[in-house]
């Protein structure tokens, strides 16, 4: 579901998708970490600045916005309008109000900071205007938006669910918080002023977690979220909040054992068991993203007494331990012929970028092979060396100049999957492509263009003429201004 718009019923082919993928990956960014100083500085400095710059520029000429079925959780400070909340209502943040508070969020947790969270006003707020439930789920989902790192989650988490444990209703909760100086019908703004008495929830040791079925829905959630990935990024995305989200209920769920009852126990046990098998879905996070835990769970169900587990235990294997979707569990059983062990074993365009920024910063994607392990890669072009990119393009580049289009895309194709994230090559695909008159192709090898690496100028003028051949001239002028004023910044 798209969260961003343009107002009106402005079309767009290119500035839209790209919007809409610069968003979403600096909410990805949040959610990985939040980034240390040491990623975040020069990410800051490159491409976030662009991608901001970019955002604004919409916002200022097309009307950006957030769609009205968009429901991302945000924290914020801004000078008028509402602080904290959902978006997709009229008087909403903006997309790059968003952006720039989740940035706030991630230079405030990269130093020790304060405690609680400063999310907690915005958690107890809501407590204050809908109840538990309404802020339970929005503390939540601030994780998966990015906000919060896993030890600030867990922080809050622990306080309202002790706070709501100790207390009989919502309202005594926030008088006790907040000696009585807050309620519904205070402002956003009086709300951030409010200093919380908290030390209390610190200072008794409960052992009942307020609501626990409560918590174990939002668990199944997560995991329902992940099995329904359609995509290795979607999957992964979804991990990196998941872990955070599945560790904290399951604390919580632990922390009140004794009074949970059968029902719920029963529930925590199994969710520990698919817990457990979230770290081990990462083969490792300095060498990329695999399916161990299902190679796992494979081997655990071929070595089952099938007599025992009955003629349905490949449903039931999957239920109880699995964290991937049916097609993929299906596909490694040999069950889905269709499935490619490809796509879920190397991370698109779409994530990779924040992925090598965590865990190869400074590294250069432009020949990073097709897969993580470069097995894949390696077994399909195990003779071609990493300059033969190089030299491929040399050539292109030559062969365009002699309007020879249909041999450059003929000399870059075989490249496409070897190496993915070569921006550049790309590019120089889509300008072939588009030359050749195969303009639709073009847009969509000028989006993962410009995602990869949006800060070279050229990119973006490439971009402008593609989106022009695909008849968005509002697209082309604002991708095309955008490249000339970036060509025109120092550096």
């Amino acid at each position: 579901m798209p969260l961003l718009e343009f107002a009106g019923e402005t079309p767009s082919v290119l500035a839209l998708p790209l919007a809409e993928q610069f968003f979403q990956e600096i909410c990805l960014v949040g959610r990985m970490g939040p980034p240390g100083t040491a990623v975040l500085n020069p990410y800051r400095g490159g491409r976030l600045s662009v991608m901001l710059k970019f955002l604004r520029s919409l916002e200022m000429v097309r009307g950006l916005r957030f769609s009205a079925d968009s429901r991302v959780a945000f924290c914020h400070q801004p000078d008028s309008g509402p602080s904290f909340g959902y978006t997709g209502t009229p008087d909403g943040p903006r997309p790059t109000e968003v952006a720039h508070s989740l940035l706030a969020f991630w230079v405030l947790q990269a130093e020790p900071g304060p405690t609680p969270h400063p999310a907690m006003v915005a958690v107890i707020a809501n407590l204050a205007r809908h109840g538990y439930e309404h802020a339970f789920h929005y503390l939540y989902d601030l994780n998966e938006s990015g906000y919060l790192s896993q030890e600030n989650l867990h922080t809050i988490a622990r306080l309202l669910v002790n706070g709501r444990a100790l207390t009989s209703t919502d309202e005594e909760l926030v008088a006790r918080l907040t000696d009585g100086r807050c309620g519904p019908e205070a402002t956003d703004a009086e709300w951030f002023r409010q200093t919380l008495d908290w030390r209390w929830l610190l200072e008794q040791d409960v052992t009942a977690a307020a609501f626990p079925e409560l918590l174990v829905e939002r668990s199944w959630a997560e995991v329902g979220k992940l099995r329904e990935a359609p995509t290795i990024d979607e999957w992964a995305a979804g991990m990196f909040g998941a872990v955070n989200a599945l560790r904290s209920l399951g604390a919580l769920l632990d922390a009140g054992r004794a009074t949970n009852g059968i029902a719920v126990n029963a529930a925590r046990a199994q969710l520990a068991e698919l817990s457990a098998d979230l770290d081990t879905a990462w083969i490792s996070r300095a060498e990329g993203i695999g399916l161990v835990s299902i190679v796992g769970t494979v081997i655990l169900a071929d070595n089952a007494p099938q007599a025992q587990a009955g003629d349905e235990w490949r449903q039931r294997v999957h239920a109880e331990r699995s964290i991937v979707p049916r097609a993929v569990f299906d596909g490694m059983l040999g069950e889905d012929t269709e499935w490619s062990r490809d796509d879920w074993f190397h991370l698109s365009w779409r994530t990779i970028v924040p992925w090598a920024a965590y865990h190869r910063p400074g590294e250069s994607l432009t020949h990073r092979r097709g897969s993580y392990d470069g097995i894949v890669a390696g077994s399909l072009y195990p003779e071609t060396p990493r300059d033969e990119l190089t030299t491929a393009m040399h050539k292109a580049a030559a062969d365009f100049t002699r309007h020879r289009y249909a041999e450059a895309i003929e000399r870059l194709r075989p490249y496409e999957k070897l190496f993915p994230y070569a921006a550049p090559l790309h590019a120089m695909l889509a300008v072939n492509l588009d030359n050749s008159g195969a303009h639709g192709e073009a847009l969509d090898v000028m989006l993962p263009a410009l995602a990869l690496d949006p800060t070279q100028p050229i990119a973006w003028t490439t971009g402008a003429r593609v989106a022009y051949t695909n008849g968005c001239e509002p697209d082309a002028q604002v991708l095309e201004a955008f490249g000339t004023l970036l060509a025109r910044e120092p550096g």
